[in-house]
């Protein structure tokens, strides 16, 4: 049992330092000028234009199980 224990802790926490390690490098790359902003990162009046859109959806519209920008649909 405490071998299982150390090999869930190796993988859980030395995986995690794996994986954001590897992720730095793209993180400090950024993303391109074009490339729409996660809505955590829109400006104020975008991101409230964005919540008033999907807000004044007709209920059986509201879950289209989309992803969405201000410009419309985003491709899976």
């Amino acid at each position: 049992m405490i071998e299982f224990s150390c090999q869930d802790f190796d993988v859980n926490y030395f995986g995690l330092i794996d994986v954001t390690q590897a992720m730095i490098p793209l993180l400090k790359a950024g993303r391109s000028e074009d490339a729409p902003a996660p809505a955590e990162m829109q400006d104020v009046a975008t991101g409230a234009a964005q919540i008033i859109k999907m807000a004044s959806l007709p209920m059986n519209d509201a879950a289209t199980g989309t992803f969405t920008e201000n410009a419309g649909k985003l491709p899976w």
